[in-house]
């Protein structure tokens, strides 16, 4: 997930034809991915954040990188 999220973002730097619109992410969704990004698992996240696993599923489906 984490390298998903790392490429995810490498590309928002890079300009393509193809390239993925700019995204503006709220701060829960920006700790969501702060936290997948270093690592911790979705249950830790979840535990962490008081979301439930499907509310973290949603989140992520959002920017393509459900796991």
């Amino acid at each position: 997930i984490a390298r998903k999220v790392i490429a995810y973002f490498a590309a928002q730097n890079k300009p393509q034809a193809n390239a993925i619109p700019h995204v503006a992410l709220t701060e829960r969704e920006s700790e969501v991915l702060l936290r997948v990004a270093k690592g911790f698992t979705l249950p830790e996240i979840g535990v962490q954040l008081g979301l439930s696993r499907q509310a973290l599923y949603r989140r992520l489906e959002r920017y393509g990188i459900a796991p």
